[in-house]
Formats: C-alpha cells, sequence, structure tokens
C-alpha cells in the first residue's frame, strides 16, 4: 500500500466507511456510511475570475507593455484540468456564443505563503476547499450567474488520483465534497462536481488566504454592512454595526467567520460571502477603478500571484479573451446564489442537495437561462439548515435516499419553481450578525 494520510484506515476502506473532513476545522475526522447517494448529471473566491476579468482587458489592452506582459505570466502557476486517463468532456469555447463554466476554489491550505495561518498538520498540500463555485458566463457574454455550494456538502465521490502521489482514492457512495480538493488536486474537485451537477467545467481557478488579503489591500478596500456589532473571538473580526470599510486580515476575517453570522453555519458564511463579493465586483466595476491603470495593473499583478490556473486558461491571452467575453457584464446580471441543500440525513451537521430543486437550477445553467429573476433572500434572511457546530460522526445505517440528478437536461428545462437564495451583485445588503 502506499502512503495515506493520517486518520485513514485501509480496514475502513474494505468495509466502506470513509473519513470525513471537520466542518470546522477542515481535518479529516468521522465517517459517512457507503449508501446511494445524491447524484446529479489557492484563499477563497470569484474574485479569482471577474477580478482578471475586469483588469486584464483593461491593463493588458490599454498597453501596460511587454515587461508588464512578462511579469503577469511569470505569476501564473497552472495545473492539469483533467485526471490522468480521464476522458476530456469539455473544449475551449470556439467562438464568442459558447457558455463558459469555470470552477473557482478557495483553498485553506497553510502550505507555502499561508503558512502564517497555520500549519501543515491544520491543512497542507492541496488544502480543503473552504469555498466552492461554479461560474457560468452566458453565451451572450451579458450575465454571470455563480453557484455557490456548501464546504459541509457530503455527496458521490468518483474516484481520483492522490495529489500526494500515494495509492489511487477509490470511488465512495458519500464524501465530505472539500475532501475532494486535498485528496486528489483541482481537477479532482472538477470531476467530481462536474459528475454531481452535470456541468462541463472548462476551466479552474483556485486562490488561497493571501488572495483575500493582498486583492482587498490593493483595491483599498471593500464596503460590508452588518445589522448589529461583531466581536468574534475566534477570527477577530471586530465590526460596527453600518457600513465598513474592510481589507487585509479583516476582509480574509470577514469570509472566513462561520460564528459571527447568522446561525453559525456555512450557509449563513455564505451569504456575507455573496454579499462582500457582490460589493467587490461594484468596486472593480466602478469608474474610479476603471480608468485608473496603475490600480489596473496592481490588481492583475496581485490576482496571477495568487491564483493557480488549469493549463488552458494559463497564459496571458486566454485570459485576455475571457476578459473580452466579461467587460460588459452589467452587475445587475450577476448573480450569487447558494445550491438548494437541505440537512445530510445521517448527520445534521452536514449538508446535501435537495434533489429537484438543484436538479432545475443546474439544468437551468446548462440551458444558459437567465435565472437573475429567481434570486433573493429567505423570508427569514437565515438559512434553511441547522446551525453547524462541532460535527459528529455520520451513524451508518441501511441506505442514503436516492437522487438522479446527473440524468441528462431535458430539450425544454423545468421551470425554476421556487425562488433562489443570494443576491445580484448591484443589491447593497446588510448581513445578519449572529449576536454573541
Amino acid at each position: 500500500m502506499g502512503k495515506r494520510r493520517a486518520g485513514v484506515e485501509p480496514q475502513n476502506q474494505r468495509r466502506g466507511h470513509w473519513p470525513l473532513p471537520d466542518a470546522t476545522s477542515g481535518g479529516l475526522s468521522g465517517t459517512v456510511p457507503q449508501a446511494r447517494h445524491l447524484s446529479l448529471k489557492k484563499k477563497p473566491t470569484i474574485w479569482a475570475k471577474i477580478g482578471i476579468a475586469l483588469l486584464l482587458v483593461s491593463v493588458l489592452v490599454l498597453g501596460a507593455g511587454a515587461a508588464a506582459y512578462v511579469k503577469l505570466q511569470n505569476n501564473i502557476q497552472s495545473e492539469d484540468l483533467y485526471q490522468p486517463g480521464e476522458t476530456q468532456t469539455s473544449a475551449p469555447p470556439e467562438d464568442d456564443k459558447s457558455p463558459i463554466d469555470i470552477l473557482v476554489v478557495g483553498t485553506d491550505t497553510r502550505s507555502g505563503a499561508d503558512s502564517r495561518y497555520g500549519s501543515a498538520d491544520d491543512s497542507g498540500g492541496e488544502g480543503f476547499a473552504d469555498v466552492m463555485m461554479a461560474v457560468h458566463v452566458s453565451g451572450d457574454r451579458q450575465r454571470v450567474t455563480v453557484v455557490s455550494i456548501p464546504r459541509d456538502t457530503v455527496a458521490p465521490f468518483p474516484g481520483c488520483v492522490d495529489a500526494a502521489g500515494g495509492d489511487p482514492w477509490p470511488a465512495m457512495d458519500a464524501q465530505m465534497l472539500n475532501a475532494a480538493l486535498k485528496m486528489g488536486g483541482p481537477s479532482c474537485l472538477r470531476k467530481t462536481l462536474g459528475d454531481l451537477t452535470g456541468i462541463s467545467f472548462g476551466h479552474f481557478m483556485v486562490a488561497d488566504f493571501n488572495a483575500v488579503v493582498d486583492l482587498s489591500n490593493t483595491v483599498g478596500g471593500v464596503e460590508v454592512c452588518v445589522d448589529q456589532p461583531i466581536d468574534d473571538l475566534k477570527s477577530h473580526l471586530k465590526l460596527p454595526a453600518g457600513n465598513s470599510t474592510i481589507q487585509g486580515e479583516d476582509a480574509l476575517a470577514f469570509l472566513r467567520t462561520r460564528s459571527a453570522f447568522g446561525d453559525s453555519s456555512d450557509l449563513a458564511r455564505i451569504t456575507a460571502q455573496q454579499g462582500f463579493l457582490s460589493s467587490l465586483v461594484r468596486k472593480i466595476k466602478s469608474e474610479d477603478t476603471l480608468t485608473n491603470i496603475p490600480k489596473l495593473y496592481s490588481i492583475a499583478d496581485t490576482v496571477t500571484k495568487n491564483v493557480t490556473l488549469d493549463k488552458s486558461l494559463a497564459n496571458i491571452p486566454a485570459l485576455l479573451q475571457l476578459a473580452s467575453r466579461l467587460k460588459d457584464v452589467d452587475t445587475q446580471n450577476v448573480s450569487f446564489v447558494t445550491v438548494p441543500n437541505e440537512a445530510y440525513i445521517y448527520d445534521s451537521n452536514r449538508v446535501q442537495l435537495q434533489e429537484e430543486p438543484a436538479k432545475r437550477l443546474f439544468q437551468a445553467i446548462i440551458a444558459d437561462q437567465d435565472i437573475a429573476k429567481s434570486v433573493g433572500p429567505q423570508p427569514s434572511g437565515e438559512s434553511s439548515a441547522p446551525a453547524q457546530t462541532e460535527p459528529t460522526a455520520a451513524q451508518p445505517t441501511t441506505e442514503a435516499p436516492e437522487a438522479t440528478l446527473n440524468a441528462p437536461a431535458e430539450t425544454t428545462p423545468p421551470a425554476l419553481t421556487e425562488p433562489l437564495n443570494g443576491q445580484n451583485a448591484d443589491q447593497q445588503t446588510c448581513q445578519k450578525a449572529s449576536g454573541f
């Protein structure tokens, strides 16, 4: 047997029990039963996409020069889009009318420059996926849809080559989604989410903690709003009620804290992230940013230094092509939504996708439909799933709910019959604090 990470017992593998990442720390712990489950046909986030899009077209097209071009190109790190031996299921868009699907990931790794946030014992190597976003750019280049998938989601795992060079990871009927990044790298997470959603991701972008810190500093801070004061001892986030402009370590704390928002769940944190990202998009799209060439170059330099891209996207011409397809998107047509979910049947500290609503959402995205009118906050302003505090080991049972969300999309996808929890980027929202 090749090497395996701490906490993974070969005998448990033979019995079909698999380690789950801790819902709060990212570590491997607990087990989940082998069962039929949901199946749909470095660092957090989307600034790694919309940021590049809006800034590179201005910086490079407007003439930052050859030296700047070379510097930005040398900044970029890349990895393979596909797992070894995997059949390629997507290709670069052939024209400006082809939709584009990008997987944007925020990793919690403490390796390299991120070691100041902890040790490799917390999360080394590729790290766990702290943030997972399916980003869809419409064929007419007028809309961007960003679907957040909770890191605590349990779903089928297709099996992947080990990112650290050990034995391959076999397929599992149920596993925490955020573990796929650590187990097999970005290509493994892309494969896992592609199988789950039915979306053929043509690219991925992985950002780390430094991406948040450096980019928020570079843009001069991002405005956020909370409905009551926050003084979070875990993340050290401290904000007064109302509007504040945050950057650097405060921005990272805002995006990562679970205890400061709503019911202290990952779902409440996602809502806060969507508010932050909407504000960031508005700032990058503002005249003050788009007409400031030195500032745009600084943003481009910051982003390219802090992301890992798939190899087909990891060059300046490809990024310019992507940027040209995004430059005219209006903020009211940038939608952030959370995939419909519910408490996981075996552990209420985790979630699973709601079969039919999630299926309708992903089929609408695959069909390149406009979902903006279905987007809005839930009436309660809180997450639909229960609070996720300290995780408990899932209890074995005979069967998990069966779903077939990866079925081919119908000729005319079913209409979205329920509101989608989220917001559009032109909306200024105030986040519900936990009130601790």
